[in-house]
């Protein structure tokens, strides 16, 4: 079991700045939380050590910070009994007062903090919490489902005071909830990529369709001649798929140009992805080979006698 100020995936961290030794002024977010917060969410610590109760319960000038907050701040260094310092301006900060200059003695792996809108590579210190502060927030590590401890957890709390509990969630839940927009965005896309491929068959049946009914005379001179008709379904699907292949080309630089636009705006999310981009390329060549098929084997259908006959 743990405490802290703020809550996993519960909202926006705090923000304050923080002057690192020997650099300059930064902003990051920053969590006041008991010994035990790292080992109940697994964060597991990649340098150093975490808090001892005694520093928790003297709020003792010691921090701990994430990795990427340790390598922006001491690139190249070992973050191990530097200093961060609180300026004048945010000293007054909840639980802050007793941080003015605070000992690095612990890195930890980076994580999302309070939403996965904000990117687990922001700067990111923790504090030790007072063991007598009076927070919130209580972070407990069950085993078994989650659903079900939630139940026992508020029965418990409830007969020891009925209006100890406001709220209470798992991190699941909590994830689920921030989850579903991304996942409801997914379904729409997914949606409305389904039919623009749809539409991006029926338009190359129906083009490569008159295309092959303007060149029916062509045809039927080709194989009075004694061109075999897989010559024909040859001869089309390949002309076919160079126009695919060269709109494919299109469609990428044209997705690589957009995607360095969304690159700057969501966090997370790889906007280059040469998995994706090469599902999708093939997906639309395959769409492209289906709807290029029927049309090569009617061009190969054609009767050499009747098309003479119908344009003479």
């Amino acid at each position: 079991m743990a405490t802290s100020t703020s809550t996993v995936l519960d909202g926006r961290f705090s923000e304050f700045a923080v002057s690192p030794s020997n650099a300059a002024t930064q902003r990051a977010s920053y969590n006041v939380v008991s010994p035990a917060y790292f080992s109940v969410l697994g964060l597991p610590l990649l340098a150093g050590r975490s808090f001892t109760d005694d520093e928790a319960r003297s709020a003792a000038g010691v921090a701990i910070v994430s990795q990427s907050t340790a390598n922006r701040f001491w690139p190249g260094g070992n973050p191990s009994g530097e200093t961060l310092t609180i300026p004048t301006t945010d000293r007054n900060f909840l639980y802050l007062h007793s941080f003015h200059t605070a000992r690095v003695i612990g890195v930890t792996r980076d994580a999302v903090p309070g939403s996965l809108n904000e990117s687990a590579t922001l700067p990111m210190v923790y504090y030790p919490l007072p063991l007598d502060a009076n927070v919130r927030q209580l972070l407990v590590r069950v085993s078994g489902e989650s659903d079900q401890a939630v139940v026992t957890l508020e029965r418990t709390l409830a007969t020891v005071d009925s209006s100890a509990v406001v709220e209470m969630h798992s991190l699941q839940s909590a994830l689920a909830l921030q989850v579903y927009p991304f996942r409801a965005m997914y379904w729409v896309a997914t949606a409305l990529g389904a039919i623009a491929l749809m539409l991006t068959l029926i338009g190359v049946d129906g083009v490569l369709s008159y295309v092959v009914a303007q060149r029916r005379r062509e045809f039927g001179i080709r194989l009075a001649l004694g061109a075999a008709g897989s010559t024909l379904v040859a001869m089309v699907m390949r002309q076919s798929l160079r126009l695919s292949l060269t709109g494919v080309a299109m469609g990428v630089t044209l997705a690589m140009a957009v995607s360095r636009l969304f690159a700057n705006v969501m966090l997370n999310i790889h906007a280059f992805d040469a998995a994706g981009y090469a599902a999708g390329i093939g997906l639309v060549l395959v769409a492209c080979v289906i709807a290029t098929y029927a049309p090569s084997r009617r061009a190969a259908a054609v009767n050499p006698v009747e098309t003479l006959r119908a344009d003479s």
